[in-house]
């Protein structure tokens, strides 16, 4: 099969008989011969060296195929299925189908129900295949060495084939036949929120964390004596919650004179009911800080579910998809979205109001006026009612935030246009914006005062925000920018920063 390309099979056992019959199945066919005669011979060195020309140690598997890796991760692995699919309508209309997804929400529901195999296979079907399913089966599914290495290794393929089509497949077939650089198409005004999307290839999709970020580093500055800058929106959607909503405790984490952490915050809301006691907020963060590793592991784990929860429920997630992110029950995830409620219940009393007054108009709005109409189905005003009203709900509250997080985003760069910083001021270049953050390229030389304008730009009072807006600093080499100052730096720290980059080369 490895040699010939399809499959051959035969109830003969003498050598002789087996070559006869594959010169039957493959006549006129010079690698069947060579095969058959190998077989006659009884040469496995023959063999093996004609095999040996063929294989490529490739998994004989196609990851792409959703009904493959159900098989692999469900049948063969044996993984606890919990994360579906939705039927589509045709599925809704098979009763055994029907049938089965209602017998698994009764058990979700807790109640007994007796499952067949038939159920089961029903069940795989629809399920997915995602990371996620496997990453909830190694957290929760009571498994042995053996599959967990398997699922180890899936993931790890998964990962490396993904890399192969988003990045080495793509940016080798995308780079200009003029310079031989990669021109990412950056454009405005396809998504819906208005947010910058691009393509060939998607800048979009550049890893910002862990090993993948060595991506990052094929962004050069665009000569050798420039560095790359990056100024990112610090919390730009939760700073923009806090200007919307009004709530009062969020809104201390941005502005006054005590600023607190938002997800602790949470956190400390949280405590009573996963920990079984109460912290104050102070004893919160000293939990953190404290020199027993024990003590702030806990802590920051809380906080880190927190983090998660802030910002999986900013949109209106509930608690079996906050579930799936957390990696725990339904009930503990609820504990979470009620203790964000505790901490913030300015935030669900303005979206509450918000989506009245969007009702009432048919359309949401941003900061500074952008509308998006909300509408469903086949284009008709489907606000009341069913599935669709939450849909359009949410869909209204995420523009609001996300449109006018675009809006913010867009007049930052266009401020940095106007002071000339990229039109000779500066021996500069604006490279792209990557969703919350704004990359360029500028000489070291011109760097100091470069990066302080910019900054401005980034931090200037937006749709008459009372909530102020900060923006940090990486620079860098290249775009993975290892060096970090936050949002509070002084010309002084940049300049120190820049000499380290350079250390050792002239100026």
């Amino acid at each position: 099969e490895i040699v010939l390309g399809e499959e051959f099979t035969t109830r003969k056992k003498k050598l002789p008989a087996v070559a006869a019959d594959l010169r039957e199945k493959f006549p006129n066919n010079d690698l069947a011969e060579a095969i058959a005669v190998a077989t006659e011979q009884g040469s496995v060195e023959a063999l093996n060296a004609l095999v040996g020309q063929f294989f490529t140690g490739e998994p004989q598997i196609n990851f792409d195929s959703p009904r493959q890796m159900q098989k692999l991760l469900y049948e063969v692995v044996g993984i606890t299925p919990r994360i579906y699919n939705k039927l589509t309508p045709k599925e809704r209309q098979d009763e055994d189908m029907a049938s089965a997804f209602r017998a698994l929400k009764r058990i979700n529901e807790g109640r007994k129900v007796e499952v067949t195999p038939e159920m089961r296979a029903l069940w795989i079907k629809k399920s997915s295949t995602d990371d996620q399913a496997v990453d909830l089966a190694l957290a929760k599914d009571e498994l042995d060495e053996t599959q967990r290495k398997v699922l180890g290794a899936y993931l790890k393929l998964k990962e490396v084939s993904t890399r192969i089509k988003m990045f080495y497949n793509t940016y080798k077939g995308v780079q200009h036949w003029r310079d031989g650089l990669v021109h990412s198409s950056m454009i405005q005004c396809e998504a819906i929120t208005r947010r910058y999307s691009s393509r060939e290839p998607n800048f979009q999709q550049l890893p910002s964390r862990g090993e993948g970020v060595k991506f990052r580093t094929t962004v050069k500055p665009h000569h050798d004596n420039a560095i790359m800058v990056s100024l990112d929106f610090n919390g730009q959607e939760l700073v923009l919650m806090a200007e919307v909503s009004g709530d009062e405790a969020l809104r201390s984490c941005y502005m006054g004179d005590n600023l607190r952490d938002g997800h602790s915050l949470i956190a400390v809301a949280a405590a009573p009911a996963l920990w079984g006691e109460t912290v104050t907020y102070e004893q919160f963060i000293a939990m953190r800080k404290a020199k027993d590793e024990a003590v702030s592991k806990r802590a920051d784990a809380l906080r880190g579910s927190a983090k998660t929860v802030n910002f999986a429920t900013q949109f209106g997630a509930m608690a079996p998809k906050v579930a799936l992110t957390l990696k725990s029950t339904e009930e503990v995830a609820q504990e979470f979205i009620d203790a964000k409620d505790r901490a913030f219940p300015g935030i669900n009393i303005w979206k509450a109001k918000q989506a009245e007054i969007n009702e009432q108009r048919g359309y949401a709005l941003t900061l500074l006026g952008a509308r998006r109409h909300l509408t469903g189905g086949q284009g008709g005003n489907s606000y009341h009612g069913g599935d669709d009203a939450s849909r359009l709900e949410r869909q209204g509250i995420n523009y609001e935030i996300q449109g006018s997080a675009a809006e913010q985003t867009k007049l930052a760069m266009a401020s940095m246009w106007k002071r000339g910083l990229f039109t000779g001021k500066y021996d500069a270049r604006f490279v792209a914006p990557v969703h919350d953050e704004t990359v360029s390229s500028v000489d070291r030389r011109d760097a100091v005062k470069f990066i302080r304008e910019a900054h401005e730009c980034m931090t200037q009072r937006y749709a008459n925000m009372v909530v102020p807006m900060k923006s940090s600093l990486a620079i860098g080499r290249d775009f993975s920018c290892p060096i970090e100052l936050g949002t509070d730096f002084t010309d002084e720290e940049v300049q120190a920063a820049i000499d380290k980059l350079f250390e050792g080369e002239s100026n």
